[in-house]
């Protein structure tokens, strides 16, 4: 492992573990979603839902609604109110219309956050300058 590589210097986004549910390019949701596991979002959700994984709001992904999720990283669109229960990362083409809450929130420059948000943990809000090529933030296929 080079140092690059450590747990410590990896984007969270890199790190996250396991097969996520889908919603793809021009898929659409609505109602209420519920999935114990990870959840890669590239297509609409118009919903209320619990995640029991990791969020994962592509660059093309929208969820319009409120939301808890274990951990969560947006790239896409959210227009409600996020409740991640550790890390929250937002990426350089994540556009909030709501509230965040997170024990950790990481911004990179280029986020657009239009509402509150609020850290449930000690270390303050991270920001970052995001270094993701642009066919690695688009979320899944």
């Amino acid at each position: 492992m080079t140092s690059d590589d450590s747990p410590h210097r990896r984007r969270f986004l890199d790190a996250k573990a396991g097969s996520p549910t889908l919603l793809g390019d021009g898929g659409r949701l609505e109602g209420r979603v519920t999935i114990p596991g990870p959840l890669a979002v590239s297509g609409t959700i118009i919903a209320d839902g619990e995640i029991g994984g990791v969020l994962t709001i592509g660059r093309t992904g929208s969820w319009h609604g409120n939301v808890r999720a274990h951990a969560a990283v947006v790239l896409g669109e959210l227009r409600g109110t996020l409740e991640v229960a550790t890390t929250l990362e937002l990426g350089r083409t994540a556009v909030v219309h709501g509230s965040v809450c997170a024990a950790l929130v990481a911004i990179a420059d280029g986020a657009v956050v239009d509402g509150d948000i609020r850290v449930t943990g000690e270390t303050p809000v991270v920001h970052f300058t995001d270094r993701r090529r642009a066919t690695e933030d688009s979320g899944p296929a």
